[in-house]
């Protein structure tokens, strides 16, 4: 395979990093954060963002993801905006982290994401609080805005592509694009509340891509145009060399598609 990925994909099994996200969560809780504080997730597609994510979900606070490719200034712009209490960040992005609070009178709290083992003890809250996500837009237009949806909304929104695309756990989904944003997010949850086994790219590479579907034999996924676009342009000996059959669903949103893009898909 000649793809630029530096790491291979991640693979999830349904019930993975659920004891870790569980164990940070009961820290945030003992930490005194008032729900609905915002907490800040800086992280790329990794285990650490899983882990962030999933721990905020039901503890009754607002997450507020960030896109891992976005500079000091931007990241310093989401945390001021959203009034960001505490930031959760990947080993790897500690100092661009450090670098958006710089020269800031009093920084928030920047905690590594820990990884602890599943042996981890922890207790289980006994009536978990409900939180939101706070989804920042690209800033396309101007700057970024801050869309809030409810966990009630998120966890609907999840069932509601669980119904429309039949996802069950015998199916494995392929997620190339940021998890920071709304519809990669929202697949991983919804492919983790089927049963789904998840297939994580750290970034997305044309014939990294079909080498993942060829070799976790990958049943559904969704991206963007753009990642259509390139992957058909791939001289077709080099897609040939995969196969893709195990596909039963392209999903794509996030723009408008040409129809003759979705004819050669």
């Amino acid at each position: 395979m000649s793809g630029s990925n530096d790491r291979a994909p991640l693979v999830l099994e349904p019930q993975a990093l659920k004891a870790e996200a569980a164990i940070l969560r009961q820290r945030l809780a003992d930490h005194g954060f008032a729900e609905q504080a915002r907490i800040a997730i800086l992280a790329d597609n990794s285990s650490e963002f899983v882990v962030a994510r999933a721990a905020i979900a039901r503890g009754g606070w607002v997450a507020v993801p960030i896109n891992h490719k976005l500079k000091a200034p931007e990241i310093e712009f989401i945390l001021r905006h959203s009034a960001a209490e505490l930031l959760l960040v990947a080993p790897a992005l500690e100092a661009r982290g450090q670098a958006a609070m710089a020269g800031w009178k009093r920084p928030l709290a920047q905690w590594t994401i820990p990884l602890h083992s599943a042996s981890d003890e922890w207790i289980a809250p006994a009536n978990p609080a409900i939180g939101a996500t706070l989804i920042y837009t690209s800033g396309t237009t101007g700057t970024p805005k801050g869309c809030l949806r409810t966990e009630s909304q998120e966890r609907a929104r999840a069932e509601e592509l669980i119904a429309t695309y039949g996802i069950s756990s015998s199916d494995v989904q392929l997620i190339a694009s940021p998890l920071a944003h709304s519809g990669p997010g929202i697949f991983l949850r919804a492919g983790r509340l089927a049963g789904a086994r998840t297939v994580l790219m750290p970034k997305f590479d044309a014939e990294a891509a079909l080498a993942a579907i060829d070799d976790y034999r990958v049943s559904f996924f969704f991206m963007v145009p753009t990642q259509y676009e390139r992957l058909l342009a791939l001289p077709k000996p080099v897609r040939d060399r995969y196969d893709v059959s195990s596909v039963r669903a392209a999903i794509v949103a996030g723009a408008p598609i040409r129809p003759e893009t979705k004819k050669r898909i």
